[in-house]
């Protein structure tokens, strides 16, 4: 990978964290690149262990996830979390975690 691809992904990553979610076209014409290219800083990034789910539609996008728990844990976590609805609703709008 060369330099430019790393400066771009680590930018992606920084926007993504700062954003609730991205389309890709947002995220290329933010870094001056092609939506293909996006994709592949986004591959790149799940590689090295982000989670980073697409969500398809006219209120897609790329968001970021960095909780990185087991299914296990996510299960107890959500399991935990609907017992307080009004955390659990608060928390799957703002990161769709669920």
């Amino acid at each position: 990978m060369d330099r430019g691809t790393i400066q771009n992904t680590l930018k992606m990553l920084n926007l993504l964290r700062k954003n609730d979610k991205l389309k890709i076209s947002e995220l290329a014409e933010l870094l001056n690149v092609k939506d293909r290219q996006v994709r592949r800083y986004r591959d790149e990034l799940l590689k090295v262990g982000y989670d980073i789910p697409s969500k398809a539609g006219k209120d897609g996008g790329y968001t970021i996830n960095e909780i990185n728990l087991n299914d296990n844990e996510w299960t107890l976590l959500k399991d935990l979390l609907k017992k307080h609805p009004e955390i659990y609703s608060k928390i799957d709008q703002r990161f769709n975690m669920f």
